[in-house]
């Protein structure tokens, strides 16, 4: 174990700009997309060794994660392990990314551990050991193994959400404010049946733009690890319901028009009218009670309301509300891991029925490809590609086996006609 000169008591983070300073000049990069890619990942890697991101999967009996280390003190080098890393690389491999994509992302911390062994922080490269790339060596990249909604799948989500949703706007048209005592928390239960069916209406929009609009997540939801403009979940004054487009920043880092199905617009307009936010409102808002709670009395403070009357008007209605309704400030916006703790809660709810792959849900990632399946299938590689803001040799070589499909088809029909 190397110990000269306290390295081994470093703090991990202290090394990382060296890290980035030195790779961008060996890879010659003048755009500083590796820096810029690398500096995500790192932090991402710190984050999660340190407890501040969640991992179910590797979190104790609790389900709580709490990190590598005890909280009390920076994650040094002297914390990490292979065991370190083999969990790491299972926690990527539970979010919504491609087997690629984990593999690229895996691929920055690991090259900055290997650094970190040259510069004589590190005595192993623990990262590149067997036992910790074990499960993304085993990552299944092929097209089986890349979750698809199916047609039946989409459907059978979409009328579960549906249902909810008009049982829920049905109940607040039904509910009088002037009757019973009120909810648990003393508001008035018409405020209370508005505030059910916000909910259950953005369930649904969240349902139909997974599977209809072919967005990437990070498209239209925020990224925790991305603050830049246009990751940080997608704003009102960007959707235009008339001439049906959204508009969005891509993964090529451009901002784009990008298509509104007519599907998905009765469950976006409903759900707008109801909870009637201010234009540069994220879409998606996040509905953490704590995080309401502090926004809006900060933000009703800033306003200049006393004490008093923040709680007089924080009682009245649930906080979405009273921010909606004030014209407060926009609230934090919903994160892709919050999206796909939905979607876990509305699969277990609607007893989805989904075989296999990685994620026992309908994984948001999913959706997109559902839907670009079924434009492949009924129209075109190309109208598919153009959809998803992607290039047809890509969509062609990920969904070859539909191809392969249909030449065999094809053949069969040919041999059908001569042969018999």
């Amino acid at each position: 174990m190397n110990t000269n000169d306290g390295t081994m008591t470093r703090s991990i983070k202290s090394t990382f700009s060296q890290f980035l300073s030195d790779k961008e000049r060996g890879n010659g990069d003048t755009e500083g997309s590796y820096r810029r890619n690398a500096k995500r990942e790192l932090n991402r890697f710190r984050e999660w060794c340190a407890g501040e991101k969640p991992d179910p999967v590797n979190a104790a009996d609790d389900g709580v994660w709490t990190g590598i280390r005890d909280g009390r003190r920076p994650v040094q080098f002297r914390d990490l392990s292979v065991i370190v890393f083999r969990q790491y690389a299972r926690y990527l491999t539970e979010q919504d990314f491609a087997a690629s994509t984990v593999e690229s992302y895996y691929r920055y911390v690991s090259n900055w551990c290997g650094w970190a062994v040259t510069e004589g922080y590190l005595d192993t490269q623990y990262a590149t050991h067997a036992d910790a790339t074990e499960l993304i060596r085993n990552l299944d990249t092929s097209p089986e193994g890349r979750q698809v909604w199916t047609p039946e799948q989409r459907t059978e989500l979409c009328r579960y959400v549906d249902k909810r949703a008009h049982d829920a706007l049905d109940e607040w048209g039904e509910t009088d404010s002037r009757d019973g005592d009120g909810d648990a928390g003393g508001r008035d239960q018409k405020a209370s049946a508005r505030f059910e069916a916000v909910k259950r209406c953005r369930e649904r929009l969240l349902v139909y733009m997974l599977a209809y609009t072919g967005l990437r997540g990070s498209e239209f939801l925020a990224r925790s690890d991305d603050d830049r403009d246009g990751r940080c979940g997608l704003l009102w004054e960007r959707v235009d319901a008339d001439d049906n487009t959204l508009r969005v920043f891509r993964k090529s880092q451009e901002w784009e028009a990008s298509p509104l199905p007519d599907t998905v617009l009765p469950a976006l307009t409903r759900y707008r009218e109801l909870l009637s936010p201010p234009e540069d409102w994220p879409v998606f808002t996040t509905l953490h009670r704590p995080s309401l709670a502090s926004h809006v009395t900060d933000a009703l403070s800033d306003a200049g309301y006393s004490t008093d009357e923040i709680e007089s008007i924080r009682a009245e209605k649930p906080d979405l509300l009273v921010a909606a309704d004030h014209d407060l400030p926009a609230p934090k916006p919903l994160t892709t891991d919050g999206a796909r703790r939905i979607m876990k809660r509305l699969c277990d709810d609607a007893a989805i029925d989904v075989d296999g792959g990685t994620h026992d849900y309908l994984a948001p990632h999913g959706g997109r490809r559902g839907i670009s399946e079924t434009i492949i299938r009924n129209r075109s590689f190309a109208d598919a590609a153009r959809f998803i803001d992607s290039t047809e040799r890509v969509v062609r070589e990920a969904y070859s086996h539909i191809e392969a499909g249909e030449q065999a088809s094809m053949v069969d029909d040919v041999i059908d006609e001569t042969d018999r």
